[in-house]
């Protein structure tokens, strides 16, 4: 006497050994591994998960938590599944957006109603959410005495002229730049 199995294929490639329909409220087909319930619950938590992801003050784990869904469960659908992941970096692109508008106008309250607020708060902020506008611009000019040059140019070219070795400082890429004839060697 044979005993009948679910027959369906396994990941790794074997059949399935179980009785058919286990699990199941059938007697007989595919066991409960093997139906399309399960398909149907992951799809289910998979459109749960993407509609809280949109809220923007929930983190992946906050979302683990509200959906009993364990962490390593949502980063395997987001690694596996292709539309799934590109649906989940699209709303985390777009919650980026509304995670900046929030602190922003968070910032622009406190500075409005605290006279000022947080200065390194919003600094910090604003340097390095846009560096483009905000950066520590930094501008050094070496000038002689009352904002004279240091040595003119011609004063230059007469030191490197007469003295056979540039000193230290010039070096020889420096020297040809100079439009000064070259010391025949």
């Amino acid at each position: 006497m044979t005993t009948a199995t679910c027959g369906r294929q396994r990941r790794d490639g074997s059949p399935c050994t179980r009785a058919p329909g286990w699990g199941t409220e059938n007697e007989d087909g595919p066991c409960k591994d093997h139906t399309d319930g399960k398909l149907a619950l992951v799809a289910s938590q998979k459109k749960e998960i993407l509609a809280l992801a949109s809220d923007p003050l929930l983190t992946v784990k906050n979302i683990s938590e509200k959906t009993n869904i364990p962490l390593r469960t949502i980063y395997g659908m987001i690694e596996t599944d292709l539309d799934f992941r590109h649906e989940w970096y699209t709303i985390a692109a777009q919650k980026d957006v509304m995670r900046t508008d929030i602190v922003e106008d968070s910032l622009f309250k406190r500075a409005a109603e605290e006279k000022g607020g947080n200065p390194a708060e919003t600094i910090f902020y604003l340097k390095n959410r846009a560096p483009h506008r905000w950066k520590d611009k930094v501008q050094q000019e070496v000038t002689g005495a009352d904002g004279a040059p240091l040595m003119s140019v011609e004063a230059l070219r007469s030191f490197l002229k007469d003295d056979d070795e540039a000193p230290a400082q010039v070096t020889a890429k420096q020297r040809k730049a100079l439009p000064i004839p070259q010391n025949p060697a």
